[in-house]
């Protein structure tokens, strides 16, 4: 048996924890490596879509709640008083108008954002109904997309590996379409620091 089988069978025995985990402690990248891994399973993938979610939710409510007390507070102040807490306000206001859920929506898909986000709407007194609602639907969506990305690269990556017998081809594939989603992001990042400037 393989190593990459073995990894299989692990996540596959233990998907509900591994899915909430991998929903605390990781972002897309994390999502689209479990994705590929469980591509001939549909079952484990609607599994991971939603207990991937939880995680996520439960890491987010921890920041939520963590950036509004005193022992926050010292970072807090230091990361508002940054240059680039400043852009990133700036740019929220502009193209979020000021509404949480648009400020929200956008930054899920730019990577990088998920910290000083939730710091933001949290400083920003939103209320913890509503940020567990906006929330929910953000992710779901967010998860939606990456789903289906990671489904895709999925198949590539088995496709490769069926054609070639080879795991080097499936790997070189998948790393090739995680560098290209980071590019993209960085691309939208620096888009949106020009439009700032201007």
């Amino acid at each position: 048996m393989s190593l990459l089988q073995v990894l299989i069978d692990l996540i596959s025995s233990h998907i509900y924890i591994a899915s909430t985990l991998a929903g605390i402690f990781g972002g897309e990248e994390t999502a689209i490596v479990f994705l590929t891994l469980l591509i001939n399973n549909k079952y484990l993938i609607l599994i991971f879509f939603i207990f991937f979610q939880v995680g996520n939710l439960i890491m987010d409510s921890i920041i939520f709640f963590l950036s509004i007390t005193k022992a926050f507070e010292f970072f807090v102040r230091k990361e508002f008083a940054s240059k680039s807490y400043k852009q990133f306000v700036y740019i929220m206001n502009k193209y979020g108008h000021k509404n949480p859920f648009v400020t929200m929506f956008i930054t899920k898909f730019i990577y990088g954002t998920r910290i000083i986000t939730l710091v933001y709407m949290a400083r920003e007194k939103l209320k913890f109904g509503k940020f567990i609602v906006y929330n929910l639907l953000v992710t779901f969506v967010w998860m939606s997309v990456i789903t289906a990305l990671g489904l895709m690269i999925g198949a590539s990556v088995s496709a490769s590996i069926s054609m070639f017998k080879r795991v080097e081809i499936g790997v070189i594939l998948f790393l090739f379409f995680s560098f290209l989603i980071y590019v993209v992001n960085m691309r939208i990042k620096k888009w949106l620091l020009k439009k700032q400037k201007k």
